[in-house]
């Protein structure tokens, strides 16, 4: 951290001083981040000899508002919480603030078939049917951020249920294995992030299980994507208050 010594007379008199903030390279290490703070108020101290003001400080990110109450100072950063989502998996295990996800990744079916044992699907015939199965195809797949490496490891939802990604997540296509259900039909929406029913994806753990960060799942997502906006719930500010004045109190 450097703080560069201005003399009166050769300072802009159109700029002022408004903050200063830390970015933590890592907020794991825990006396490396204190100590970062600490130097925050240390130069402070130094600077208001020279009847400079730094302003307001900050430090704490979403995780900094997590787990260190001490880096609150004058104002805190949050980003991806702001969202509703943890800024790592440990987080997302120990919540400990009541977060709810404000994204989800909705599709719908655009195509239904059966297949007969022994046929196969996609590149490679990267799918072999070993019984009669019904298949579903959802158009969109990695090129709208769908990380290819969940075929075979994620679920979909649709109709409340939960099927299986299956074959390969394509360009443009993602694969869901019905199995015998017959109630699925052209039209049905699907939901590969966010909640349907009784049942949640968490983006969380999609991301643990395509092997990459829910930072990284979510900004992927193309931005040529639909959007919808829905009504605003009610706010919950009050309740986020209190979480986070219990974390301060720890």
């Amino acid at each position: 951290m450097t703080f560069i010594k201005v003399k009166e007379d050769e300072m802009d008199p159109t700029r002022s001083e408004t903050g200063a903030f830390l970015r933590a390279a890592s907020n794991d290490d825990v006396l490396r981040f204190r100590a970062s703070t600490d130097a925050i108020d240390r130069h402070r101290s130094i600077v208001r000899q020279e009847g400079i003001d730094i302003g307001i400080r900050h430090a704490a990110s979403s995780a900094g508002l997590m787990d260190f109450p001490e880096a609150f100072l004058d104002m805190v950063r949050p980003g991806i919480s702001v969202y509703g989502h943890y800024p790592s998996a440990e987080a997302w295990r120990t919540r400990p603030l009541d977060l709810k996800p404000v994204l989800s990744l909705k599709s719908g079916v655009v195509f239904v078939k059966t297949l007969a044992p022994g046929d196969a699907l996609s590149y490679h015939r990267a799918f072999v049917a070993d019984r009669k199965t019904r298949i579903a195809t959802l158009p969109l797949g990695y090129s709208d951020g769908y990380p290819h490496t969940l075929a075979n490891k994620a679920d979909v939802l649709i109709r409340g249920l939960r099927f299986p990604v299956v074959a390969l997540v394509t360009a443009n296509h993602v694969l869901v294995n019905l199995g015998d259900d017959s109630s699925v039909e052209i039209g049905d929406e699907a939901v590969l992030i966010g909640r349907q029913g009784g049942e949640l994806l968490d983006a969380q753990l999609l991301a643990d299980q395509a092997g990459t960060s829910v930072y990284k799942l979510l900004i992927g997502m193309n931005g040529s994507l639909p959007r919808e906006i829905p009504a605003a719930p009610p706010p919950r500010s009050e309740s986020l208050t209190r979480s986070i004045s219990n974390i301060a109190s720890r």
